[in-house]
């Protein structure tokens, strides 16, 4: 870290003692954080080059004062609204603009990375998912400038989370047919997080030489397994693979997942990191080892090591490949020791707050409780006298 940008951070947090207004407080630590990583030093000295960070400057950063006072802003906006604003609705309000097409612009890239990035983190919030904080996160705030918009979810069953609905128990629809009495009743033999379960959806496939590497992780590792391996890839599995494993081991064409990964005996999650699997084991509160393969599967990955620290994710080799030695030590860090027990209470906790985001009075319940709302006074004026 530069010596300039060491002297800015100090000043800003030892001298002056104070914390920008327009930040929560685990905002703000999130921030101090992030202030120590490189990309933010990079941002911030490519900023400064252009006076878009000095103090007075149009492209002030979130730890000096905006061109009229906070008051002024939360004045001006309750006016508009008709209401209190949010803390994030005034930070974006003192921070962006607009351009002469009506594009919203940030007044640097310093603020608007310092602001996405709390974002992320999250704030902890009863009834919030996916670390929204104020009314909404900041992809959410911009998308409600175009058209009305409401989070809802996450959309699991509700006998898997707040139970207030006792026949919502699936989905109602299965790509395949699950081998549901098999696997829960090998599940039911299994100890407390003592199986690894494998699915890499109904779409991935792996190469031949990938299918190698992971059966041979998981032949040599000491822990139970449950592998959903298709009927269209059992090809690729080694010769008498099944037998070999068979007093550690059981493979099926298809299960039903969140039976699965609701079972006490699940204690990780390899996945190819599909959205539906992701929102499913983030749910299910079951730490995950990520394995992605394409589209979206690099980004929900990220989600699930970085932001919410549910999981790890494989590191594929100069070919691309995610080797035996990696994936036994990926199952390692996540089912052994500190690093697996503090990945552990993450998914604990992120299963919580999935559960109060659609339980009664939650995030998701209020936002659904207010569109129907909306619709019905939508169609209460519409109708004719």
């Amino acid at each position: 870290m530069s010596n300039s940008f060491k002297g800015k951070m100090y000043y800003t947090r030892t001298h002056k003692k104070e914390k920008p207004k327009t930040l929560h407080d685990d905002q703000y630590d999130a921030l101090l954080e992030y202030w120590q990583t490189e990309d933010f030093e990079e941002i911030s000295d490519r900023a400064s080059q252009n006076r878009a960070s000095d103090c007075g400057g149009r492209g002030q950063i979130v730890h000096y004062g905006g061109a009229k006072p906070r008051s002024a802003y939360e004045k001006e906006m309750r006016d508009e609204l008709g209401c209190e604003p949010t803390v994030d609705e005034v930070f974006f309000r003192m921070y962006t603009r607009k351009d002469e097409d009506g594009n919203i612009e940030w007044a640097s890239q310093a603020t608007e990375a310092a602001y996405v990035w709390a974002q992320t983190q999250g704030v902890s919030k009863k009834g919030t998912v996916l670390g929204l904080s104020g009314r909404a996160n900041s992809v959410i705030d911009w998308m409600s400038r175009i058209l009305p918009l409401k989070a809802i979810g996450p959309t699991i069953p509700s006998m898997y989370l707040d139970k207030r609905l006792q026949e919502d128990t699936d989905y109602g629809l299965n790509m395949l047919k699950p081998q549901t009495d098999i696997c829960i009743n090998w599940l039911n033999q299994q100890q407390p997080r003592s199986v690894i379960y494998v699915s890499f959806g109904s779409l991935v496939k792996l190469s031949l030489e990938q299918t190698q590497e992971l059966s041979h992780a998981l032949r040599t590792c000491d822990k139970h397994f449950l592998w959903v391996v298709r009927s269209s890839e059992e090809a690729k599995l080694p010769v008498n693979f099944s037998k070999d494993t068979f007093n550690k081991g059981l493979i099926v064409s298809w299960s039903p997942q969140l039976q699965v990964l609701s079972h006490d005996s699940i204690g990780c999650f390899i996945t190819h990191c599909g959205w539906n699997s992701i929102l499913e084991g983030l749910s299910m509160g079951v730490p995950m080892l990520a394995m992605p393969q394409w589209t979206d599967q690099s980004t929900n990955a990220k989600f699930v090591v970085d932001v919410w620290k549910t999981g790890i994710k494989a590191r594929m080799d100069e070919k691309g490949l995610v080797r035996q030695e990696e994936i036994s030590r990926c199952l390692k860090f996540v089912m052994e020791g500190e690093d697996g027990e503090k990945i552990r209470m993450s998914a604990a906790k992120w299963k919580e707050m999935a559960k109060e985001a659609i339980d009664e009075g939650g995030s998701s319940d209020m936002n659904i409780e207010e569109f129907v709302s909306t619709l019905r006074k939508s169609n209460f004026r519409s109708t004719p006298n």
